[in-house]
């Protein structure tokens, strides 16, 4: 059974219809627009403003508003939830044993297509010279970096605002290529492998059977990777092939990729990345930052959203990037360089503009403690706003296109497909909220883009690089001086403070370090064991058609031939680096010792665009000693031979080689740059003694002659003995001359033919023609020791010639030119070079270079007249159009002092009427306010009154109380007599009798 397959992005575009945003809305850019500035402070409201208006450089059209979006961090996740950093261990990338061997191996002798071939303009050597360093930092401080991160943002949270990893970043620190083709992981049908077919690399099957052959699980680890192609090798590594040698490298670029580029899904290569390190190992450039943007933002995603803790996945992501943003935008968090073992030294011929992580890798980080780490991003002045500077990107189109394409906002696309799952992550990228990243002013943000997780719709990545690479438009082309740096916006700062106020009210709980949650890490465990993982794949719905929007299903057709015909002209500019990677890879073929036949075409031709990318496929690499490797196995066949090709016999060692001679071939159709000042002539039928050459007009070109030097002399010559001289650059046929027992004797077969053409007249090569011509030439005879007089023709033919060939030129550089053509520059270089190409030794010649050196004269003071006026017409204009600038300016400033009246005016009204309306609410409470006045004296007067008579009656029931009191003490005397009384009356009742009388 088949591995998993999978069709490329471009296939997919036409089975799912998705296509760029044009709305303006999607597609912010920096325009330049009044704003007031602002300031963040330690006031109660958090804000000023400060000064008055200014013209600044803002993101266009402004952000809608009102706004009601707030902060959410993993700091405010963690203190939510009860999270803590149980656990935490920095999740390094594990690079297997043998990677730094084997990328300094590949970076000292097999650096071809590693390096840029634009000025100042690199495209993966530093980058690759990056991943060989290790990258430490300090744990706390990495921790507290990673509470301010905002999954919902892609954002970095500070009280003075909002930082993020641009991918203007990852190419100044790690030397990432942001513009190129479109980078995706897919494994491609067995039959497209073909070689026939030139789609892919013909070594591209064999790495995808070494895959199968390592694998163990449907998962290949990166030491098993490391040991099978490079640990196992005996040094010094040679190769039989060049096939071999690039299999080697796109070997080690894939192992770079899946560790150190595009971090995921483990320490495993990813089967989907072989194809892209095939390409890339013949020079195809592709995007890189925005699929390890995407890596990046995905990692942080994870680690900000976890349920169980930031620290619970324990999975290797990319924070060597983090770390190397560190050591760019943070200031005093690394000590003293340490030892770099083995690394060797940086050698890019443009080694002043090498990435910045080369100068963070192998530092030892400061120590912090939970509190001053969270102490330091409260302080201003350690974040560094402005970096790098930007002049240097100005001039150089590479550099110039990254940083248009890091300025835009939009989604970042990583196309994954493998041998399980087929799969697109989108992490949106907000440059509007970090204008001040790329020195410009900071306005209200976009509302946050969602991410995008998918396996159904898969085809929206290619809408998504579209979008993300568009062609450069001319009002975003604005590339800030070093001298300028971002300000505030009044409305941004007012924002801002209500925006960070969530994540401001927990900073005193993360201060401490948050080293355990609240809730116990077993508790947290046992409730979310069951989910693996807390992001799922989701279908596409209407919220993520933003940047992108789908194609109306009456424009599909029209949407499928677009995709086809870029596609095209993607595929006709990769045959021809299949073609040339073809050609170079074949070995030397020996010629025939007699007659040379016509060579094959090299299809050495300019390459066309790919659409949709401002990136060419690099053929021309800036490394010597790797075009001489290439040339050496140059393939050299005949058109009309029979000759076959044998197998190769180059060897390639680390060793450096003696420039070889550099082979040239043209046809008909395809124009070639020679290292002669002359070009090919068409060939003709030479005849001699019975032996006849022919060579074809479609296809010529030169012997491969390395042990010969050049001899201008020694021309159409041919050997018995079967070896070949050299010859004139415009000479191309040999004869042999049949019956003489000579060496070697000129014989030009047609002397019409030997003439050079127009541009390669000079008079060092023709005077020694002509001399050659005047004097017979001699040879040794074989049998006699003497020499012999070779017949040459006359120096009227010759004469007559040369006159024919100037007036053909004359008449060429004359054909359109008139008094207005005269004064292009370009019409005077081309008449004086005519004029330097014309020999003096012809008289018929000399009248007529006297007269183009007379037009030259002429021509440059027409130039002069010319440039004089026109630099004063720019000057008048140039001065026109300052006073025209300020005069709009001015009625600018004019207009908005008069807005700014006009909104004055309004508010004064507006506090009137408030004025008023309060004056009458003043009024009417004054009335209440008497009459509760009044109300309350009567009550008082009540309360008094009531007060006097409440003594009153206490007094009488006082003197009540004291009479009743009175009258109970006599009452109960008076009982108490009487009790006596009754007492004694009833005792002398009882004795009566004996009572006497």
């Amino acid at each position: 059974m088949g591995r998993p397959q999978s069709s490329s992005l471009t296939e997919l575009a036409k089975q799912q219809f998705y296509e760029p945003n044009t709305d303006r809305s999607a597609n912010p850019i920096i325009r330049e627009q009044w704003l007031a500035a602002g300031e963040l402070d330690r006031s109660p409201r958090g804000w000023k403003s400060v000064g008055p208006s200014f013209m600044g450089l803002g993101y266009h059209p402004s952000a809608p508003l009102p706004r009601v979006d707030r902060a959410t961090t993993l700091g405010m996740h963690m203190v939510d939830k009860g999270l803590g950093w149980e656990h935490h261990n920095i999740e390094y990338v594990p690079f297997p044993r043998g990677y730094k061997d084997w990328g300094i191996e590949v970076l000292k002798h097999h650096n071809f297509h590693l390096m840029g071939q634009e000025d100042r303009a690199d495209f993966i050597y530093g980058a690759i010279y990056c991943s060989l360093g290790d990258y430490s930092a300090s744990p706390a401080l990495l921790r507290a970096l990673l509470e301010t991160w905002n999954s919902h943002t892609n954002t970095f949270l500070f009280p003075c605002g909002e930082r993020t990893i641009t991918l203007l970043d990852l190419h100044k620190m790690a030397g990432l290529p942001v513009d190129g083709d479109f980078y995706e992981e897919y494994v491609p049908p067995r039959w497209e492998l073909e070689p026939s077919l030139l789609l892919y690399p013909n070594f591209l099957l064999d790495l995808l059977n070494t895959w199968d052959e390592l694998a163990v699980g449907d998962e290949v680890k990166f030491s098993t990777w490391c040991d099978h192609f490079y640990n196992k090798e005996k040094s010094p590594i040679s190769f039989s092939t060049v096939r071999e040698e690039r299999m080697f490298v796109a070997a080690f670029i894939a192992l770079w990729l899946c560790c150190f580029v595009v971090v995921g899904s483990g320490p495993h290569i990813r089967r989907g990345v072989l194809v892209m390190a095939a390409w890339m190992a013949l020079g195809r450039q592709f995007s890189l930052a925005p699929p390890a943007l995407c890596s990046l933002y995905y990692s942080l995603r994870l680690i900000s959203m976890h349920p169980i803790g930031p620290a619970y996945t324990n999975r290797a992501w990319p924070v060597h990037f983090v770390i190397g943003w560190m050591g760019l935008y943070l200031r005093k968090v690394f000590g003293n360089m340490g030892k770099r073992a083995h690394l060797p030294v940086y050698k890019h011929k443009y080694s002043a503009e090498r990435p910045s992580m080369t100068n963070t890798m192998c530092r030892t980080p400061d120590h912090f403690s939970p509190e001053g780490a969270h102490d330091f991003f409260h302080k201003r002045t350690n974040i560094a706003w402005h970096p790098y500077e930007f002049t240097n990107l100005k001039g150089i189109r590479q550099l110039e296109r990254t940083f248009i394409i890091s300025i835009r906002r939009g989604m970042l696309p990583w196309r994954r497909g493998g041998s399980k799952h087929d799969l697109c992550i989108a992490e949106p990228y907000h440059p509007d909220r970090v204008a001040q990243q790329f020195r410009f002013d900071q306005v209200i943000p976009f509302l946050p883009l969602p991410s995008l997780y998918t396996m159904d719709d898969v085809g929206i990545a290619y809408a998504y690089w579209e979008h993300l690479l568009r062609p450069a438009q001319d009002e975003e082309y604005t590339i800030p001086d070093s001298s300028r740096s971002g300000r505030f916006s009044v409305a941004w700062t007012e924002w801002w403070v209500t925006f960070i106020k969530p994540f401001a009210s927990v900073w005193p709980a993360l201060r401490s370090g948050n080293a355990s949650g609240r809730v116990s890490y077993a508790e947290r465990k046992e409730k979310y064991a069951q989910h693996n993982s807390h992001l799922s794949t989701r279908k596409i719905c209407q919220r993520d058609f933003l940047v992108v929007r789908e194609v109306a299903v009456e424009c599909h057709e029209q949407r499928i031939a677009y995709v086809t015909a870029t596609t095209e002209k993607r595929k006709n500019a990769l045959m021809r680096i299949l073609r040339v990677y073809l050609d170079h890879k074949a070995p030397q073929i020996q010629m025939p010792p007699l007659v040379q036949p016509a060579l094959q075409p090299s299809h050495n031709s300019q390459q066309d665009q790919a659409a949709g990318s401002s990136s060419t496929c690099p053929l021309l690499i800036d490394n010597p000693s790797a075009q001489e490797r290439m040339a050496d196995n140059q393939v050299n066949m005949g058109c009309n031979s029979g000759a076959k090709r044998h197998s190769s016999q180059v060897t390639l060692t680390q060793e450096d080689e003696t420039p070889a001679a550099k082979r040239k071939l043209e046809c008909a159709d395809e124009a070639v740059t020679t290292d002669f000042a002359t070009d090919f002539v068409p060939p003709v039928n030479a005849t001699t003694s019975g032996v006849e050459h022919l060579a074809t007009s479609s296809a010529v070109g030169y012997l491969d002659l390395d042990d010969f030097e050049d001899d201008a002399a020694a021309y159409c010559i041919a050997a018995r003995d079967g070896t070949c001289p050299p010859s004139l650059p415009f000479t191309q046929p040999f004869v042999d001359i049949a019956g003489f027992d000579g060496g070697y004797v000129p014989f030009p077969s047609d002397i019409g033919q030997a003439i050079p053409s127009v541009d390669g007249l000079n008079d060092d090569l023709v005077t020694s023609f002509i001399n050659d011509f005047e004097q017979p030439s001699t040879v040794p005879s074989s049998n006699t020791g003497t020499l012999v007089a070779a017949a040459t023709p006359g120096m009227e033919a010759i004469d007559a010639i040369f006159l024919d060939a100037v007036d053909k030129a004359v008449e060429e550089a004359l054909k359109g030119l008139d008094t207005m053509s005269l004064r292009d520059p370009a019409r005077c270089q081309q008449l004086e070079d005519l004029s330097n190409k014309l020999p003096v030794s012809i008289s018929g010649v000399l009248r007529v270079k006297e007269m183009l050196v007379q037009l030259v004269t002429l021509s440059r003071h027409l130039q002069l007249a010319q440039g004089e006026f026109e630099r004063n017409t720019k000057q008048k204009e140039l001065e026109v159009s300052q006073i025209m600038q300020e005069r709009e300016n001015q009625a600018a400033i004019c207009m908005h002092a008069a807005q700014e009246i006009k909104t004055v005016n309004e508010r004064r009204l507006e506090k009137e009427q408030l004025v008023a309306s309060l004056a009458a609410q003043l009024e009417e409470a004054t009335r209440a306010l008497n009459g509760l006045k009044q109300e309350e004296e009567r009550l008082g007067n009540i309360c008094t009154n009531q007060a006097d008579e409440e003594k009153k009656l206490n007094d009488a029931l006082s003197t009540a109380k004291k009479s009743l009191d009175e009258a109970a003490s006599a009452l109960q005397d008076k009982l108490k007599n009487l009790t006596h009384d009754a007492e004694g009356l009833l005792i002398n009742l009882k004795n009566w009798r004996s009572v006497p009388n």
